[in-house]
């Protein structure tokens, strides 16, 4: 796609924008946010056969990206607001809701860190990348404890950044010792999985309506969430070995020769 390809389609955008915005000049900033989606694909090299539709498709997800509430009015911080000041009566419904919101905002700030660092050649090559991830991994341990049930995924994940970061920069030490603690992770997260995946099937098979989670974080600010009721994000074993994908051979090697990561690497 040319530039002149992409302009040429500017009436049309604002056409379709015209009828989904309250305004003309809202219309205005969303064919402008996808004009200059547009300009950042060609620039990347990014290889579009149909203008037109690659432009309407970016044009509904920058609307959709418009239409969600900031996070400061998600409906976990607007619940945990709602108990600090004291509009819930019941403290421990109060505390949990103030809990969910620490929760889904710090598994919210993982995702965004990550994809910063990712998406930053800057931060993805140096050691100031990787003190940012340790940095957020601290913050994980301190908010959640030791037990973390399906959150081992989320320090699956930050582990396998340090894997990546630290593999960038050639020190392989700290990225042998990140991939170990990712695979303790990751094995703890898929315990976690099968033993809800089998007292779900047991309560299916009994007609059992006891879903009541036994679960709970031992930190004193998550105490009352249950750790159930949170979004996970599932990992799987091939995203361990696309964390070393890029080292050396012998370094590589290293790791796949032990026979802990049997699992892993001899699927």
């Amino acid at each position: 796609m040319e530039i002149e390809e992409m302009l040429a389609h500017v009436d049309y955008l604002m056409h379709i924008a015209g009828s989904k915005c309250d305004s003309w000049e809202d219309a205005q900033d969303l064919v402008q946010e996808t004009i200059l989606d547009g300009l950042h694909a060609i620039r990347k090299g990014v290889d579009i056969n149909n203008a037109r539709n690659w432009l309407c498709t970016v044009l509904k997800a920058e609307q959709k990206v418009i239409e969600q509430p900031d996070i400061e009015i998600c409906r976990q911080v607007l619940l945990g607001n709602l108990g600090s000041i004291g509009a819930i009566s019941n403290d421990e419904n109060a505390k949990r809701y103030r809990g969910e919101a620490v929760l889904a905002l710090l598994h919210a700030l993982r995702n965004s860190l990550e994809e910063a660092i990712v998406c930053n050649s800057d931060l993805l090559n140096s050691k100031d990348g990787l003190d940012i991830i340790i940095a957020m991994r601290n913050l994980y341990e301190k908010v959640m404890g030791t037990k973390c049930y399906g959150y081992h995924s989320d320090f699956c994940f930050i582990d396998m950044c340090c894997v990546r970061i630290a593999g960038n920069i050639e020190d392989y030490d700290s990225a042998i010792k990140y991939f170990d603690s990712a695979y303790e992770h990751f094995t703890k997260f898929n315990q976690w999985r099968c033993e809800k995946k089998e007292k779900w099937e047991k309560q299916v098979g009994t007609l059992s309506k006891d879903l009541e989670s036994d679960e709970q974080f031992e930190s004193i600010i998550l105490h009352s969430v249950i750790p159930s009721k949170g979004k996970v994000t599932v990992c799987e074993s091939s995203f361990l070995e696309m964390a070393i994908h890029s080292f050396p051979e012998e370094i590589k090697k290293k790791i796949k020769d032990n026979p802990k990561y049997a699992r892993i690497f001899n699927n």
